[in-house]
């Protein structure tokens, strides 16, 4: 690592340095001690109540979608398939579960597995955060739609 690591610059003081070495062919073992504990961020917990799950927001993109913490395999766990009813703040919403966002009319909202394998809430060609009032942190709760 780098002599002074920022607390927010990762990828370049330790992810670069280290990523630098390995293409030397240094082994990781010369890095430093084995790391034993992983600590999970907080973000990463996915509490199930009955039938539901609560989880959170953990980004909003520049389009304005909503990035929660839960996985595709969060959805399977509650027999998801088509449909997903969700609850952000104090606004329900039954979405379809798409592939494209095309699968929708233009303002209208869905669910989507974004390309980081996270259950994105976004608006085709609008801003779900505005329209939903939504932002980092405040909590998602995952119903079955029938």
């Amino acid at each position: 690592m780098l002599p002074k690591v920022s607390t927010t610059f990762h990828g370049r003081d330790i992810f670069a340095p280290a990523a630098a070495h390995l293409s030397k062919g240094v082994s990781p073992s010369e890095f430093g001690p084995k790391v034993h504990r992983i600590v999970k961020p907080r973000f990463a917990k996915i509490f199930r109540k009955g039938s539901m799950l609560i989880g959170e927001i953990i980004h909003v993109d520049g389009f304005g979608n909503i990035i929660t913490n839960f996985t595709a395999d969060h959805l399977e766990s509650i027999s998801v398939k088509e449909n997903v009813k969700v609850k952000i703040g104090e606004t329900t919403l039954r979405l379809r579960l798409c592939k494209a966002y095309a699968e929708v009319k233009a303002k209208k909202p869905l669910a989507i597995i974004g390309s980081h394998d996270f259950l994105e809430i976004s608006v085709n060609q609008g801003n779900a955060a505005e329209a939903f009032k939504a932002k980092v942190g405040d909590k998602v709760i995952l119903y079955r739609s029938s």
